[in-house]
């Protein structure tokens, strides 16, 4: 039931509005609950609270619902009720609510201490607590103090916490943030935190609840840990130079965080450092003096971290990808990707300006984010350093599913967000640059279990619909670190609270891939959307292939075709590897590229004579230019065998 008791909706008879508030009729009702039987409850409050009895004012409307809601906490056996069906009770605590915050505009005859005696008669109900919270955490106002009370002594009880720190349920999450965002004093939020709540407790609500309602602490399509939130004010509690790095509504948080920081160090067991003074000693800071790279991590969690090193003397530099995002947002997308392979000279010199432009934009207004280090040898470098990324995606074979991704179960801006931040892994690896990873905040468990968790999430969305997945950027990454740690191991430094591992400690965390490889195996197949949303892409590759193909084969044929034809328009190695590429063998499995094409193709690359390369070109021409290769890759994959046998 979800009550809304303001709405007008088809007449209830008056006889019908006497005979449900009667406490007969409510007494009635809670035994046949008490039994099992809600359908008599459901009836009433669906006449009473959804609907309108017929001739009744706001005031006698009003009158009656609390005469009924009076009722149904005044019978002996509610607490029982309410344990046992908890969902029924919530609803009906949540109309109390209602009922007395309308009062406060209205005549609706409450009393300025109602709904004590609900609160009474319910007691200590963990599970009563935890659906209010659920409904009404973005509104704690609507609560009332002694509501909020109750639900905080409920859920930090011996009962309550178990389930408030479930990470299945998000609750502890959702109880902080409202406390953080919604209750000015600190005072509740550093007491449920003594108590034990898991300040380290994420909850997803999707990218959509994230754009139509910003709130702080919402991110991503995550309500965040209170600690992610927490360590944004690290330093600006330790370093008034610092403030400028809030907006203003944050600015007006910070006694209050400094308060809470407390709390937290207080308590201990957190994962971040508490102290911008500890931030500014750690072995990261020190090692990034010393060795300037890149710092890794939950965006919150690094930041402390990240304002240090840009304090240090070779601080003056991009330190995140963040800081380059004004040029890497603009390479992402089939269209501007490809023309950065076809021509990158031109590309990247329009792309670097344009950022340019924008971050000396946000510099001039003192954007947050880059208030305080936003100088000309910043500038400088963020000219450098962009060039060198793009000039790394536009030599790197096309990784990226562009066509698919969306279709495939995931939300755009993520997907190819976290395409961007992997390929700067392997363009600071290519650079030999140090990346320094930040472990705060990332469970074991969650690297491990990822690909599962993450499979289950988008075959739930291709089957029933509802949210697409929304890809966790920084499993992503550690997962790729340690699937690559071979090759990525040479240049990633993994940190802990601002000590770098070593030893036992680094030991730990590699002992990782095993256990990832082992879940990785077992986890079940991704499904794929209907082959019928790819028809048009199907149909250029084949009149059949439709009719005989499953729906994973044309996802996979459409989405590695789409790579070829993006490789073919680049320099001529990039072609060489897709077709090399695992991936591409599906299509030439299902005889849409003869298998010979490629060893012809890479025998023209290693060509140098300029003859022999125009013969071996014109062969390639005559052998598979008899419409064996679909036209949509043809014309391709002919124009790059025509492109380098020009070469001198």
């Amino acid at each position: 039931m979800h009550p809304t008791i303001t709405a007008v909706q088809p007449a209830v008879p008056p006889s019908r509005a006497a005979e449900l508030t009667s406490p007969e009729h409510i007494t009635a009702c809670l035994a046949q609950l008490q039994a099992g039987v809600e359908a008599d409850l459901e009836a009433a409050f669906d006449d009473l609270f959804r609907k309108r009895p017929a001739g009744l004012t706001d005031a006698a409307l009003g009158a009656a619902r609390k005469q009924w809601l009076d009722a149904a906490f005044a019978v002996p056996q509610f607490a029982a009720v309410a344990a046992e069906h908890p969902r029924v009770c919530a609803d009906l605590l949540i109309a109390c609510i209602d009922l007395t915050q309308d009062a406060q505009t209205s005549t609706v005859p409450v009393a300025g201490d109602w709904p004590a005696a609900p609160l009474a008669a319910l007691g200590n109900q963990p599970g009563v607590a935890a659906l209010v919270l659920a409904r009404r955490w973005r509104r704690p106002d609507r609560l009332g103090a002694r509501v909020l009370a109750w639900l905080l002594d409920s859920l930090s009880s011996p009962a309550g916490l178990p389930m408030l720190n479930d990470p299945g349920n998000g609750l502890a999450a959702i109880a902080c943030n409202m406390l953080w965002v919604g209750v000015a004093d600190a005072a509740p939020l550093c007491a449920l935190i003594k108590a034990g709540a898991d300040t380290g407790l994420a909850k997803e609500i999707g990218l959509e609840a994230d754009l139509n309602q910003p709130r702080e602490g919402v991110y991503s399509g995550f309500v965040q840990p209170l600690e992610h939130v927490l360590a944004k004010y690290v330093g600006p509690v330790g370093d008034p130079s610092l403030h400028q790095t809030l907006t203003v509504t944050e600015q007006g948080r910070l006694q209050k965080a400094a308060v809470v920081l407390q709390a937290l160090a207080t308590r201990g067991n957190t994962s971040i450092l508490t102290s911008y003074a500890e931030v500014r000693k750690s072995e990261l800071v020190v090692g990034f003096a010393d060795r300037p790279g890149s710092i890794w991590g939950f965006e919150h969690l690094r930041l402390p971290y990240v304002q240090a090193a840009h304090a240090t003397p070779g601080g003056k530099r991009p330190i995140r990808m963040l800081e380059l995002w004004n040029a890497v947002y603009q390479a992402l997308g089939a269209a501007a990707f490809t023309q950065l392979l076809a021509d990158p000279q031109t590309k990247i010199k329009q792309i670097v300006d344009q950022a340019i432009a924008e971050t000396q934009e946000a510099i001039d207004r003192n954007s947050p984010w880059i208030a305080g280090y936003g100088s000309a040898e910043f500038l400088q470098e963020f000219r450098v350093q962009c060039t060198a990324y793009l000039q790394h995606l536009a030599t790197t074979d096309p990784t990226a599913k562009f066509l698919t991704a969306e279709a495939r179960g995931h939300t755009w801006g993520k997907y190819t967000g976290a395409f961007a931040c992997k390929a700067g892994l392997w363009w600071a690896e290519r650079e030999g640059q140090t990346v320094y990873y930040c472990l705060d905040g990332i469970k074991r468990d969650d690297v491990i279990n990822y690909k599962r968790f993450k499979t289950k999430a988008i075959n739930t969305y291709l089957r029933t619909g509802g949210r697409p997945y929304n890809e966790a950027i920084t499993l992503a990454e550690v997962r790729e670190i340690l699937g690559r740690w071979s090759t990525l191991g040479r240049i990633v430094v993994f940190v802990r609270k601002g000590q770098i591992l070593k030893g036992d400690a680094l030991n730990e965390v590699l002992g990782w891939i095993p256990l990832m490889l082992k879940a990785d195996a077992q986890v079940e197949t991704r499904l794929a959307p209907p082959k019928a949303t790819f028809a048009v892409q199907a149909r250029r590759l084949g009149d059949d292939l439709l009719n005989t193909r499953s729906d994973t084969e044309i996802m996979q044929i459409v989405a590695r075709a789409e790579l070829v034809v993006m490789a073919a328009g680049a320099q001529a190695e990039l072609l060489s590897g897709c077709l090399y590429d695992q991936g591409s063998n599906i299509l030439f499995k299902a005889g849409i590229i003869p298998w010979g094409l490629r060893s012809d193709y890479s025998g023209l690359l290693a060509t140098r004579d300029a003859k022999e390369r125009l013969a071996k070109a014109a062969r390639i021409e005559q052998r598979y230019g008899d419409g064996r290769v679909p036209a949509y890759l043809w014309n391709a994959i002919l124009a790059a065998v025509q492109r380098f046998a020009k070469l001198q």
